[in-house]
């Protein structure tokens, strides 16, 4: 098990490192706005996120009514209906260019 382990390090380690970078930088990138002193006014500060998000929810429940929420949740389903035909379509068809050159010769 442990040289299991030790194989798999030594194999992924280029991921392991780009793994460990993405994350770092991602950790690294939010500090300062955490770091932000809270009633300063300055950039990122807690006021401007708390005013920010009432004005979003103010725009968004002002504008969003249950014929609108309807309307979305059937644009995301026909979306989806079509993408998922249209894997299986590509999946059939791959499936069936790659059998025929295999073979010599196409079959339905």
């Amino acid at each position: 098990m442990k040289e299991k382990f030790i194989n798999f390090l030594k194999e992924k380690k280029a991921q392991i490192a780009a793994v460990f970078a993405g994350m770092s930088t991602a950790v690294l990138g939010s500090v300062p706005a955490m770091a932000a002193e809270p009633g300063t006014g300055g950039a990122g500060s807690a006021s401007d996120v708390v005013t920010g998000v009432r004005t979003l929810w103010t725009s968004l429940t002002g504008t969003m009514n249950v014929t609108t929420v309807v309307q979305i949740i059937g644009i995301c389903l026909g979306a989806c209906v079509v993408l998922a035909l249209f894997w299986f379509g590509a999946r059939y068809v791959t499936r069936k260019i790659t059998s025929a050159t295999k073979k010599g010769k196409v079959s339905v």
